[in-house]
C-alpha cells in the first residue's frame, strides 16, 4: 500500500514542473536465511509492478518526475551482506548492455527506463 502525493515545483533555474513522491511500504519477506536469487528477482518484480501502477497514476495526474523510495524494491531487511548479496549484481567496468539483452538484475532497469 502506498500514498502518492504530486505537486507543482517551481525553480528558478528552469520551468515548473509536477512531481509526484510516493510512500510505499515495499513488499519483503523476514526470513532466517538469506533469499535464493530467484526469490529476490521475484520479489523486486512484485515491487516493481506496484511502483508502474503508481507511476501510471501520478501521470494521470500530470506529474513529470517519480521520487520512489530507498529500498522501495527490495525492502529493507539486510542483517547481514549474505542478505542483500541476492538482489546485488557485479558489474565489470568494461560491461556493455546491448538492447537484446535482459540479464538478472538488468530487467528491473529495463523495466523502469522510459
Amino acid at each position: 500500500m502506498g500514498l502518492l502525493l504530486v505537486v507543482a515545483v517551481a525553480s528558478a533555474l528552469a520551468s515548473s514542473y509536477k512531481a509526484a513522491v510516493l510512500e510505499y511500504s515495499p513488499v519483503f519477506e523476514l526470513t532466517r536465511d538469506p533469499l535464493a536469487p530467484s526469490q529476490a528477482l521475484k520479489q523486486m518484480l512484485g515491487n516493481l509492478e506496484q511502483y508502474q501502477l503508481y507511476a501510471a497514476q501520478a501521470a494521470e495526474k500530470g506529474a513529470q518526475i517519480i521520487v520512489f523510495p530507498e529500498d522501495g524494491l527490495t525492502g529493507s531487511y539486510f542483517p547481514t551482506r549474505a542478505f542483500i548479496s541476492p538482489f546485488s549484481l557485479t558489474i565489470p567496468s568494461d560491461f556493455y548492455l546491448k538492447d537484446s539483452q535482459v540479464l538478472y538484475g538488468f530487467l528491473l532497469r529495463i523495466s523502469l527506463t522510459c
